[in-house]
């Protein structure tokens, strides 16, 4: 089975989609999750509950670890059959946010729904545990 993503190496279009991902936001993307101290594992502590569809959440555990790559290629899939063309998962939102659900065990609706700045705290966790996984 051809790969999608395989099949657009050396393309003009995988040229032109690596440099739309900043050198130096992705040399600080890697900074960043360098700090952190055990990259498998995130705890999520809002600073409001946060409440959806009649439940609330204090604090939401994210273990990377524990995922495989059924996980990543399950995502991948999901977002190549909406019709989404994605070069570089690391990067794409939607990636991010559905593989960061399946980490915590929620439905990706769930973490849509955060607000921004959790989203944001949330997403760019998942980057760096992938980011530190590459190196």
């Amino acid at each position: 089975m051809l790969d999608q993503n395989s099949a657009l190496e050396g393309t003009d279009f995988e040229q032109s989609a690596k440099a739309q991902v900043n050198p130096a936001m992705l040399a600080a993307a890697k900074e960043e999750a360098a700090q952190i101290d055990d990259p498998e594992y995130y705890v999520h502590t809002f600073k409001r509950p946060f409440v959806w569809e009649d439940k609330t959440y204090d604090t939401l555990e994210f273990d990377f670890g524990k995922l495989t790559g059924v996980d990543m290629l399950a995502v991948e899939n999901e977002i190549h059959g909406n019709g989404v063309l994605m070069v570089m998962p690391t990067f794409n939102g939607d990636f991010l946010l559905m593989l960061a659900a399946r980490a915590c065990g929620v439905g990706a609706d769930v973490l849509a729904h955060v607000g921004a700045r959790d989203f944001n705290r949330i997403t760019t966790r998942t980057r760096s545990f992938l980011l530190l996984a590459e190196s």
